[in-house]
């Protein structure tokens, strides 16, 4: 079974993160940075999901754990490469965490995860897809002040009526990673966001998610970002 390790010390933080002002797309909410993806991986991880693997989820405390079910099924070499890539992203969100336990989610995502534009109730979550489209989120300045505490009928109308102008809504590109904030963090805003919308499109995902793990530590959030949290299922 591998064990994957990293040096807190000697792993550093993409400069896209490290200087937020340095690329166009970063706010105080969210940074994003940009790392390749060979092709070889994404055909491989395309044959992966015929197999119809069982997403992974987990947490794990640092500075060891495993990711060898996580990759389970994956042929090499793109195994190996996820693998590495895997810890880079762990280390980045590491880098951030007020802990040394983090939660993993790896996977296929073959529907629609969540529609409506919501707050994750963690400091910080990484989100990096490798196989079709990305996470969608929009900028603080689009976000009607008292909109997520709106409880919406449906996804789609809370939508319409928690973003200003729903055509200004930001798409992570290919081989994009994200690492947003959280309600949970002690400086606000946070990145409003959700999962792109794929169902009957026959797109499939696969994608990686880091979160922070709530530390009795860390305070828990105000009760207006606590009311942000909310997504109430369609009334009946």
């Amino acid at each position: 079974m591998e064990r994957i390790s990293y040096s807190l010390q000697n792993e550093a933080l993409p400069a896209d993160i490290a200087h937020v002002a340095s690329a166009p797309q970063n706010t105080p909410d969210i940074h994003s940075y940009h790392q390749a993806i060979p092709q070889y991986v994404e055909r491989s991880l395309k044959s992966w999901l015929k197999k119809k693997p069982i997403p992974f989820s987990a947490q794990v405390s640092l500075p060891r754990y495993s990711l060898s079910q996580a990759t389970n099924g994956i042929d090499e070499p793109a195994r190996g490469w996820l693998l590495v890539d895997m810890a880079r992203c762990i280390a980045t969100v590491a880098k951030v965490a007020t802990g040394r336990r983090l939660k993993i989610s790896f996977g296929p995502v073959l529907g629609n995860q969540c529609r409506k534009f919501h707050l994750d109730h963690v400091r910080y979550r990484l989100v990096r897809t490798y196989v079709g489209p990305g996470t969608q989120w929009v900028t603080p300045s689009n976000v009607r002040e008292d909109g997520p505490m709106l409880a919406g009928e449906s996804p789609e109308q809370a939508n319409r009526r928690i973003i200003k102008n729903l055509n200004d809504v930001h798409h992570a590109g290919p081989e994009q990673v994200l690492l947003m904030r959280g309600a949970r963090h002690e400086n606000s805003p946070a990145t409003l966001h959700r999962s792109p919308p794929i169902e009957g499109t026959g797109a499939r995902r696969v994608v990686l998610i880091v979160s922070t793990v709530h530390e009795s530590s860390v305070a828990s959030p105000p009760p207006q970002l606590q009311a942000r949290l909310a997504n109430p299922k369609p009334r009946t």
